[in-house]
């Protein structure tokens, strides 16, 4: 058996917080969703049996909206560049970027 962990990185557990969008961004980002859109949150898909505990409202509650993204990547590619920072200098895991059935 393996862990699950890596057992050799200090930093597996390190979260990093840092400002990634201005005000701008965020503006832009509220023009793009809308207020009819929201849905409410699961954790993994329908196929992998998302009615469960999980997606009990006394366990987790919240909303989504999946975000369109722009022709120039806007959103996306600032949330990956600055994943792969951060990744490569707190965890160090392999990535392999986002997948197309990662979406909500």
């Amino acid at each position: 058996m393996f862990p699950s962990l890596p057992i050799r990185n200090p930093h597996v557990n390190a979260v990093g917080i840092k400002p990634i969008f201005e005000p701008a961004d965020v503006q832009r980002v509220l023009r793009i969703v809308s207020d009819k859109a929201w849905q409410p949150g699961t954790v993994g898909a329908p196929s992998q049996g998302a009615t469960g505990f999980f997606n009990s409202a006394a366990v987790r509650q919240m909303t989504q909206q999946p975000v369109k993204v722009s022709k120039e990547g806007f959103l996306l590619v600032r949330v990956a560049a600055e994943s792969c920072a951060l990744n490569s200098m707190a965890w160090q895991f392999w990535l392999c970027g986002f997948v197309s059935d990662d979406m909500p």
